[in-house]
Protein backbone atom coordinates (compact mmCIF):
# COMPACT_ATOMS: atom_id res chain seq x y z
CA UNK A 1 0.00 0.00 0.00
CA UNK A 2 1.53 3.58 -0.87
CA UNK A 3 1.48 6.46 1.04
CA UNK A 4 0.74 9.99 -1.01
CA UNK A 5 2.09 7.53 -3.81
CA UNK A 6 5.70 6.93 -1.56
CA UNK A 7 5.92 3.42 0.04
CA UNK A 8 5.83 3.57 3.59
CA UNK A 9 9.41 2.03 4.11
CA UNK A 10 10.85 4.69 1.83
CA UNK A 11 9.64 7.30 3.98
CA UNK A 12 10.60 6.10 7.08
CA UNK A 13 14.24 4.91 5.80
CA UNK A 14 14.42 8.43 4.55
CA UNK A 15 13.42 9.60 7.89
CA UNK A 16 16.39 7.57 9.60
CA UNK A 17 18.82 9.10 7.79
CA UNK A 18 17.82 12.66 8.13
CA UNK A 19 17.72 12.13 11.75
CA UNK A 20 20.81 10.87 12.05
CA UNK A 21 22.35 13.73 9.96
CA UNK A 22 20.30 16.75 11.50
CA UNK A 23 20.25 15.27 14.92
CA UNK A 24 18.55 17.58 17.76
CA UNK A 25 19.68 21.19 18.01
CA UNK A 26 18.84 24.47 19.15
CA UNK A 27 19.54 26.86 16.22
CA UNK A 28 20.37 30.77 16.19
CA UNK A 29 22.99 31.27 13.70
CA UNK A 30 22.02 32.72 10.33
CA UNK A 31 22.00 31.18 6.91
CA UNK A 32 23.32 32.98 3.88
CA UNK A 33 20.47 32.79 1.23
CA UNK A 34 16.84 31.40 0.93
CA UNK A 35 16.45 28.24 -1.73
CA UNK A 36 12.88 28.70 -3.27
CA UNK A 37 11.21 26.55 -5.88
CA UNK A 38 8.87 23.39 -5.79
CA UNK A 39 8.64 22.19 -2.13
CA UNK A 40 9.13 18.43 -1.24
CA UNK A 41 5.29 18.37 0.43
CA UNK A 42 2.06 17.24 -0.27
CA UNK A 43 0.67 20.11 1.26
CA UNK A 44 3.00 23.22 1.74
CA UNK A 45 1.15 25.77 3.39
CA UNK A 46 -2.33 26.59 4.99
CA UNK A 47 -4.99 25.97 2.15
CA UNK A 48 -2.01 23.80 0.13
CA UNK A 49 -1.25 26.54 -2.04
CA UNK A 50 -1.16 30.28 -2.49
CA UNK A 51 -4.79 30.29 -4.00
CA UNK A 52 -6.15 28.24 -1.08
CA UNK A 53 -7.65 25.65 -3.26
CA UNK A 54 -7.56 23.08 -0.15
CA UNK A 55 -7.20 19.95 -2.79
CA UNK A 56 -4.50 18.17 -4.36
CA UNK A 57 -4.80 15.12 -6.96
CA UNK A 58 -2.35 12.50 -4.24
CA UNK A 59 -4.15 9.74 -2.91
CA UNK A 60 -4.52 9.07 0.92
CA UNK A 61 -3.75 5.29 1.76
CA UNK A 62 -7.89 3.33 2.44
CA UNK A 63 -6.35 1.78 5.76
CA UNK A 64 -8.17 2.92 8.76
CA UNK A 65 -7.01 6.09 10.34
CA UNK A 66 -6.05 6.71 13.73
CA UNK A 67 -3.89 9.96 15.73
CA UNK A 68 -0.22 9.97 17.43
CA UNK A 69 0.39 12.78 19.17
CA UNK A 70 3.99 15.02 17.78
CA UNK A 71 4.23 17.94 20.43
CA UNK A 72 2.59 19.47 22.85
CA UNK A 73 1.83 23.19 22.72
CA UNK A 74 -0.03 26.07 24.35
CA UNK A 75 -3.27 27.28 24.19
CA UNK A 76 -2.27 30.54 22.21
CA UNK A 77 -1.41 28.36 19.37
CA UNK A 78 -4.13 26.01 19.12
CA UNK A 79 -5.11 27.34 16.40
CA UNK A 80 -2.37 26.85 13.89
CA UNK A 81 -1.58 24.45 11.51
CA UNK A 82 0.98 22.09 11.31
CA UNK A 83 3.00 21.79 7.97
CA UNK A 84 4.45 18.36 6.42
CA UNK A 85 7.68 18.98 4.33
CA UNK A 86 11.05 17.57 3.81
CA UNK A 87 9.87 14.47 5.49
CA UNK A 88 9.35 16.87 9.04
CA UNK A 89 6.42 18.51 10.57
CA UNK A 90 7.28 22.34 10.86
CA UNK A 91 5.22 24.24 13.60
CA UNK A 92 5.53 27.05 15.96
CA UNK A 93 4.65 27.06 19.64
CA UNK A 94 4.21 29.99 22.24
CA UNK A 95 5.90 30.06 25.79
CA UNK A 96 4.27 28.61 28.90
CA UNK A 97 5.45 28.04 32.31
CA UNK A 98 6.09 24.27 31.45
CA UNK A 99 6.63 24.67 27.28
CA UNK A 100 9.75 26.75 25.52
CA UNK A 101 8.58 28.61 22.29
CA UNK A 102 10.03 29.32 18.90
CA UNK A 103 9.56 27.36 15.79
CA UNK A 104 9.96 23.52 15.67
CA UNK A 105 10.84 20.96 13.20
CA UNK A 106 9.63 17.63 14.30
CA UNK A 107 10.40 13.80 12.84
CA UNK A 108 6.01 12.56 12.01
CA UNK A 109 6.44 9.12 12.95
CA UNK A 110 7.96 9.54 16.57
CA UNK A 111 7.83 13.11 17.15
CA UNK A 112 11.45 13.46 17.91
CA UNK A 113 12.67 16.90 17.40
CA UNK A 114 14.98 17.35 14.74
CA UNK A 115 15.42 21.33 15.74
CA UNK A 116 13.90 23.75 17.45
CA UNK A 117 15.06 27.78 17.00
CA UNK A 118 13.72 29.83 19.88
CA UNK A 119 14.23 33.20 18.19
CA UNK A 120 11.23 32.03 15.49
CA UNK A 121 8.11 33.70 16.18
CA UNK A 122 5.80 31.40 18.39
CA UNK A 123 2.12 32.14 16.31
CA UNK A 124 1.97 31.28 13.25
CA UNK A 125 1.13 28.66 10.45
CA UNK A 126 3.92 28.26 7.94
CA UNK A 127 4.29 28.91 4.23
CA UNK A 128 6.84 26.54 2.61
CA UNK A 129 8.30 27.24 -0.60
CA UNK A 130 11.60 24.84 -1.83
CA UNK A 131 13.57 24.51 1.19
CA UNK A 132 12.57 27.71 3.24
CA UNK A 133 10.00 28.09 5.14
CA UNK A 134 8.28 31.81 5.97
CA UNK A 135 6.59 32.52 9.40
CA UNK A 136 5.27 35.58 10.35
CA UNK A 137 3.57 37.10 13.27
CA UNK A 138 3.52 38.93 16.27
CA UNK A 139 4.87 41.95 13.83
CA UNK A 140 7.52 40.02 12.73
CA UNK A 141 8.26 37.56 9.56
CA UNK A 142 11.08 35.54 8.98
CA UNK A 143 12.73 33.35 6.28
CA UNK A 144 14.15 29.91 7.51
CA UNK A 145 16.17 26.78 6.92
CA UNK A 146 13.97 23.82 6.68
CA UNK A 147 16.41 21.79 6.98
CA UNK A 148 18.43 23.43 9.89
CA UNK A 149 16.07 25.72 11.18
CA UNK A 150 18.31 28.45 10.91
CA UNK A 151 16.92 32.10 10.22
CA UNK A 152 18.04 33.66 6.71
CA UNK A 153 16.40 36.76 7.06
CA UNK A 154 13.95 39.04 10.14
CA UNK A 155 11.97 41.90 9.18
CA UNK A 156 9.63 43.96 11.63
CA UNK A 157 6.28 43.32 9.49
CA UNK A 158 3.96 40.71 9.85
CA UNK A 159 0.45 40.40 11.37
CA UNK A 160 -0.35 38.30 14.04
CA UNK A 161 -3.73 36.50 13.65
CA UNK A 162 -5.17 33.38 12.71
CA UNK A 163 -4.64 31.19 9.85
CA UNK A 164 -1.88 32.50 8.09
CA UNK A 165 -0.63 32.58 4.52
CA UNK A 166 2.09 33.50 2.97
CA UNK A 167 2.00 34.70 -0.61
CA UNK A 168 5.07 34.18 -2.92
CA UNK A 169 5.52 35.54 -6.60
CA UNK A 170 9.06 35.59 -8.67
CA UNK A 171 11.25 37.39 -6.09
CA UNK A 172 8.15 38.65 -3.60
CA UNK A 173 6.90 37.43 -0.49
CA UNK A 174 3.60 39.12 0.32
CA UNK A 175 2.19 39.07 4.18
CA UNK A 176 -0.10 40.74 6.04
CA UNK A 177 0.98 43.81 8.75
CA UNK A 178 -1.03 46.48 10.87
CA UNK A 179 -4.03 47.69 8.48
CA UNK A 180 -1.78 47.04 5.48
CA UNK A 181 -0.58 44.07 3.05
CA UNK A 182 3.40 44.04 2.20
CA UNK A 183 5.76 42.78 0.19
CA UNK A 184 9.03 42.04 0.85
CA UNK A 185 12.01 41.00 -0.97
CA UNK A 186 12.33 37.11 -1.15
CA UNK A 187 16.01 37.19 -0.64
CA UNK A 188 16.60 40.15 1.65
CA UNK A 189 13.65 40.54 3.39
CA UNK A 190 13.82 44.54 2.25
CA UNK A 191 10.57 46.43 2.03
CA UNK A 192 8.74 46.41 -1.50
CA UNK A 193 6.10 47.91 -1.60
CA UNK A 194 3.11 48.65 1.21
CA UNK A 195 -0.51 48.99 0.28
CA UNK A 196 -2.38 52.01 1.48
CA UNK A 197 -4.19 51.00 4.89
CA UNK A 198 -7.28 48.65 4.24
CA UNK A 199 -8.49 48.07 7.51
CA UNK A 200 -7.22 45.21 9.31
CA UNK A 201 -6.59 42.12 6.75
CA UNK A 202 -7.62 38.93 7.91
CA UNK A 203 -6.95 36.29 4.85
CA UNK A 204 -4.92 36.34 1.41
CA UNK A 205 -4.50 34.67 -1.57
CA UNK A 206 -3.10 34.87 -5.24
CA UNK A 207 -3.23 34.40 -8.48
CA UNK A 208 -0.40 34.97 -11.34
CA UNK A 209 -2.34 38.74 -11.66
CA UNK A 210 -3.44 39.20 -8.64
CA UNK A 211 -3.49 39.11 -4.52
CA UNK A 212 -7.10 38.91 -2.78
CA UNK A 213 -7.53 40.61 0.72
CA UNK A 214 -10.29 40.05 3.20
CA UNK A 215 -10.04 43.08 5.59
CA UNK A 216 -12.32 44.77 8.55
CA UNK A 217 -12.02 46.71 11.53
CA UNK A 218 -13.97 49.40 9.67
CA UNK A 219 -17.27 50.52 9.20
CA UNK A 220 -17.48 49.22 5.54
CA UNK A 221 -15.47 45.19 5.73
CA UNK A 222 -14.66 44.56 2.07
CA UNK A 223 -13.00 42.11 -0.37
CA UNK A 224 -9.99 43.40 -2.56
CA UNK A 225 -8.12 42.58 -5.06
CA UNK A 226 -4.03 43.97 -5.24
CA UNK A 227 -2.11 44.48 -7.65
CA UNK A 228 1.20 42.24 -7.57
CA UNK A 229 3.58 44.84 -8.77
CA UNK A 230 2.55 47.17 -6.66
CA UNK A 231 -0.09 46.40 -4.15
CA UNK A 232 -2.69 49.09 -5.54
CA UNK A 233 -6.44 48.22 -5.50
CA UNK A 234 -7.94 47.01 -8.43
CA UNK A 235 -11.00 46.66 -7.38
CA UNK A 236 -13.27 46.06 -3.96
CA UNK A 237 -17.01 44.90 -3.29
CA UNK A 238 -17.98 46.01 0.15
CA UNK A 239 -20.63 44.74 2.73
CA UNK A 240 -18.61 41.34 2.79
CA UNK A 241 -18.78 39.63 6.30
CA UNK A 242 -14.26 39.88 6.47
CA UNK A 243 -13.18 36.95 9.03
CA UNK A 244 -11.94 33.90 6.18
CA UNK A 245 -9.95 33.86 3.67
CA UNK A 246 -11.03 34.08 0.27
CA UNK A 247 -9.96 30.86 -2.37
CA UNK A 248 -8.83 31.48 -5.90
CA UNK A 249 -10.01 29.13 -9.04
CA UNK A 250 -10.42 29.25 -12.70
CA UNK A 251 -10.59 32.74 -13.05
CA UNK A 252 -13.33 32.98 -10.29
CA UNK A 253 -12.94 34.45 -6.44
CA UNK A 254 -14.67 32.65 -3.95
CA UNK A 255 -16.10 33.80 -1.01
CA UNK A 256 -18.28 31.83 2.16
CA UNK A 257 -20.13 35.10 3.41
CA UNK A 258 -20.27 34.19 7.36
CA UNK A 259 -23.03 36.72 8.22
CA UNK A 260 -25.56 34.39 5.85
CA UNK A 261 -23.83 31.65 4.89
CA UNK A 262 -23.67 32.71 1.24
CA UNK A 263 -20.77 31.58 -1.19
CA UNK A 264 -19.97 34.42 -3.41
CA UNK A 265 -18.03 34.00 -6.90
CA UNK A 266 -16.50 37.30 -8.15
CA UNK A 267 -14.92 37.40 -11.39
CA UNK A 268 -11.16 37.29 -10.62
CA UNK A 269 -10.16 40.44 -13.22
CA UNK A 270 -13.12 42.98 -12.53
CA UNK A 271 -15.17 41.96 -9.24
CA UNK A 272 -18.08 41.56 -10.95
CA UNK A 273 -20.37 39.08 -8.65
CA UNK A 274 -20.81 35.69 -11.11
CA UNK A 275 -23.50 33.50 -9.20
CA UNK A 276 -24.22 32.79 -5.27
CA UNK A 277 -25.19 29.81 -3.59
CA UNK A 278 -27.22 29.75 -0.15
CA UNK A 279 -27.11 27.98 2.63
CA UNK A 280 -28.56 27.94 6.39
CA UNK A 281 -24.93 28.33 7.90
CA UNK A 282 -22.06 27.73 5.94
CA UNK A 283 -19.05 29.15 7.83
CA UNK A 284 -15.50 27.99 6.52
CA UNK A 285 -13.97 28.86 3.40
CA UNK A 286 -14.63 26.56 0.14
CA UNK A 287 -12.58 24.05 -1.01
CA UNK A 288 -12.10 22.91 -5.21
CA UNK A 289 -11.61 20.04 -7.01
CA UNK A 290 -7.85 19.07 -7.96
CA UNK A 291 -9.96 19.84 -11.83
CA UNK A 292 -11.40 23.09 -10.82
CA UNK A 293 -14.75 21.60 -11.64
CA UNK A 294 -16.37 21.25 -8.14
CA UNK A 295 -16.50 23.37 -5.12
CA UNK A 296 -16.93 21.45 -1.51
CA UNK A 297 -18.90 23.96 0.73
CA UNK A 298 -19.05 23.32 4.52
CA UNK A 299 -20.01 24.51 8.44
CA UNK A 300 -20.28 23.41 11.96
CA UNK A 301 -23.95 24.47 12.60
CA UNK A 302 -25.56 23.35 9.75
CA UNK A 303 -24.36 19.59 9.14
CA UNK A 304 -24.11 19.30 5.41
CA UNK A 305 -21.54 19.23 2.76
CA UNK A 306 -22.68 21.07 0.06
CA UNK A 307 -21.12 19.96 -3.35
CA UNK A 308 -21.37 22.67 -6.13
CA UNK A 309 -20.66 23.22 -9.66
CA UNK A 310 -17.89 25.79 -9.91
CA UNK A 311 -19.03 26.71 -13.71
CA UNK A 312 -22.59 27.82 -11.88
CA UNK A 313 -22.94 27.85 -8.33
CA UNK A 314 -25.75 24.81 -8.53
CA UNK A 315 -25.67 22.06 -5.82
CA UNK A 316 -24.85 18.89 -7.76
CA UNK A 317 -25.16 16.62 -4.22
CA UNK A 318 -24.79 16.63 -0.66
CA UNK A 319 -24.00 14.51 2.24
CA UNK A 320 -24.55 14.76 5.83
CA UNK A 321 -21.31 15.75 7.48
CA UNK A 322 -19.79 18.98 9.05
CA UNK A 323 -16.91 21.20 9.54
CA UNK A 324 -15.80 23.64 11.65
CA UNK A 325 -12.87 24.41 8.82
CA UNK A 326 -11.90 24.36 5.03
CA UNK A 327 -12.52 21.01 3.33
CA UNK A 328 -9.11 19.08 2.96
CA UNK A 329 -9.20 17.27 -0.62
CA UNK A 330 -7.54 14.89 -2.04
CA UNK A 331 -8.10 12.35 -5.39
CA UNK A 332 -10.41 9.76 -3.92
CA UNK A 333 -11.48 11.94 -0.30
CA UNK A 334 -12.82 14.26 1.39
CA UNK A 335 -11.39 15.24 4.75
CA UNK A 336 -13.44 17.48 6.99
CA UNK A 337 -12.64 18.32 10.69
CA UNK A 338 -15.69 18.69 12.98
CA UNK A 339 -16.04 19.48 16.76
CA UNK A 340 -14.12 16.82 17.70
CA UNK A 341 -13.64 14.32 14.76
CA UNK A 342 -12.37 13.82 11.58
CA UNK A 343 -13.92 11.98 8.86
CA UNK A 344 -13.25 10.88 5.66
CA UNK A 345 -15.93 11.02 3.03
CA UNK A 346 -14.91 8.90 -0.35
CA UNK A 347 -16.45 10.88 -3.61
CA UNK A 348 -17.09 7.86 -5.38
CA UNK A 349 -19.35 6.21 -2.93
CA UNK A 350 -20.44 9.72 -1.51
CA UNK A 351 -20.72 8.66 2.15
CA UNK A 352 -18.29 8.54 5.09
CA UNK A 353 -16.16 5.41 5.21
CA UNK A 354 -13.67 6.42 8.22
CA UNK A 355 -13.32 8.67 10.92
CA UNK A 356 -11.15 9.88 13.73
CA UNK A 357 -12.33 10.66 17.12
CA UNK A 358 -10.12 12.66 19.84
CA UNK A 359 -11.00 13.33 23.28
CA UNK A 360 -11.42 17.27 22.88
CA UNK A 361 -12.01 19.75 20.36
CA UNK A 362 -10.34 19.78 16.82
CA UNK A 363 -8.78 23.35 16.77
CA UNK A 364 -7.17 24.16 13.73
CA UNK A 365 -7.49 23.61 10.01
CA UNK A 366 -6.73 20.49 8.22
CA UNK A 367 -3.15 19.66 6.37
CA UNK A 368 -1.98 16.77 4.89
CA UNK A 369 0.91 15.14 6.43
CA UNK A 370 2.63 11.77 5.15
CA UNK A 371 -0.62 9.27 5.84
CA UNK A 372 -3.48 11.70 5.95
CA UNK A 373 -4.68 14.60 7.52
CA UNK A 374 -2.17 16.61 10.60
CA UNK A 375 -3.77 19.12 12.87
CA UNK A 376 -4.52 20.92 16.60
CA UNK A 377 -6.44 19.19 18.81
CA UNK A 378 -7.07 19.31 22.85
CA UNK A 379 -6.64 16.47 24.71
CA UNK A 380 -8.84 14.60 27.80
CA UNK A 381 -6.84 17.23 30.07
CA UNK A 382 -7.79 20.34 28.05
CA UNK A 383 -4.06 20.51 26.94
CA UNK A 384 -3.13 20.83 23.24
CA UNK A 385 -1.06 18.58 21.02
CA UNK A 386 -0.44 18.64 17.25
CA UNK A 387 -1.50 15.17 15.91
CA UNK A 388 0.01 13.02 12.47
CA UNK A 389 -2.85 10.63 11.71
CA UNK A 390 -1.37 7.39 10.45
CA UNK A 391 -2.32 3.84 9.69
CA UNK A 392 -0.73 2.03 12.88
CA UNK A 393 -3.05 1.77 15.41
CA UNK A 394 -1.08 3.30 18.53
CA UNK A 395 -3.28 6.77 19.26
CA UNK A 396 -3.17 8.50 22.13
Amino acid sequence: MSALHVTRRSVLTSLVGLTTTAGCFESRESAPEPTYGSADSPWPMLGHDRRNTSSTGLTVPDDSLTARRVLRIGKPDRTDAPIYASNRILLARSETRSLTSGAFALEPGTGEQLWHNPDVVDYTTPSVYGETAIFSGGANTFAVDIETGRVYWRRNVGGSGFYQTHLKRDDRIVVRSGRRVVALDAYTGETRWQSKELGVPYGLAADDDRIYVTTGGTDVPALRALEWTTGETAWEVEGIAPVLYPVVSEGQVLYTDVETGTLWAFDAASGERLWHYETVDADAPPAVSPDGETIFLSGIDEPQLHVVSAANGTREWSVQAQSAYQPLVTGESVFLAGYDIVERLSLSRREVTDSIQFRGKVTSPLALGPYGPILIAQSASSTYFAYVTTPEDDSE
